[in-house]
């Protein structure tokens, strides 16, 4: 990629690919400066550079940053709709900030659009986080938004789709616990 770049400087896909590459070697610095390039070129096209901005989204929440985060993450979403990544950066993000009511929405719809694969969306690179990873994250936020009768609803949907998820159950006993749900809840 960096002999392709050489003779074809302008390549806003090879420094995509580039991007890419030096994030999975752990190279964050210069993943995020090659990737900043390639999105600054205008020429890649809007799944390579929804992919980008999710990219640049997750580098942002690795060093903390989670206002960024939620700028690229939202970015990439505009870009392209139909993806999973771009939610989970968002809702990641979100939570960084200590949002997690603003987490909710971005869970929502990977919880129901979880039996879309990957392979329908229309980003370059597309990850779609394990269905128990998206209820329990949902869990949290809807209790701690203030909604615990909904984020017992969705810990037992969590419980009766993996039994055996120990901080699921641990979640759900907390929140009944803290005695905030309606007795229907409790059922």
């Amino acid at each position: 990629l960096q002999a392709r770049l050489v003779s074809h400087p302008s390549d806003a896909y090879a420094r995509f690919q580039l991007g890419n590459t030096l994030s999975l070697l752990g190279e964050y610095a210069e993943a995020e400066a090659a990737l900043n390039s390639a999105v600054r070129s205008g020429d890649l096209q809007p799944g390579v550079r929804a992919s980008a901005m999710n990219l640049l989204s997750e580098l942002s929440i690795r060093r903390g940053e989670y206002r960024e985060a939620v700028g690229r993450a939202e970015e990439s979403i505009r870009l392209v709709c139909r993806q999973h990544l771009g939610y989970w950066l968002l809702a990641a993000a979100r939570i960084g900030l200590g949002d997690g009511a603003g987490a909710i929405d971005p869970l929502r719809r990977l919880v129901h659009g979880h039996s879309a694969s990957a392979r329908e969306s229309h980003v370059a690179y597309d990850v779609l986080p394990e269905r128990s990873q998206i209820l329990y994250r949902y869990g949290i936020c809807l209790e701690a938004a203030g909604q615990p009768d909904e984020a017992v609803r969705i810990f037992g949907q969590l419980l009766r789709e993996q039994p055996a998820h120990g901080p699921g159950s641990a979640a759900l006993a907390a929140c009944i616990g803290r005695g905030k749900c309606s007795a229907r809840s409790e059922e």
